[in-house]
């Protein structure tokens, strides 16, 4: 059994979205990753060489935890063998 400090996580993001709509509210908490979201659509669609693509991917990767994605895809997989 993993740890609560392993659960918890020192970087999750719950936490902070937690806090946040405690002190903003749920709906203005809830607007900032669709703010995000926009910016990074029109971001995209202005980009003009490579050199803008692996930009935007290397700051977006810099908030992404990629191990927890793959972590999360693997119990999947194996939810779904279980399954069959």
């Amino acid at each position: 059994m993993q740890s609560l400090l392993a659960r918890v996580g020192l970087h999750r993001p719950e936490l902070l979205f937690g806090a946040l709509a405690g002190r903003l509210g749920v709906k203005r908490t809830l607007f900032i990753p669709v703010a995000v979201y926009v910016v990074v659509a029109v971001l995209g669609y202005r980009m003009k060489t490579a050199a803008d693509f692996f930009v935007l991917g290397g700051g977006l990767l810099a908030f992404v935890n990629v191990d927890e994605g793959r972590r999360h895809a693997r119990a999947a997989e194996a939810a779904l063998g279980a399954a069959r």
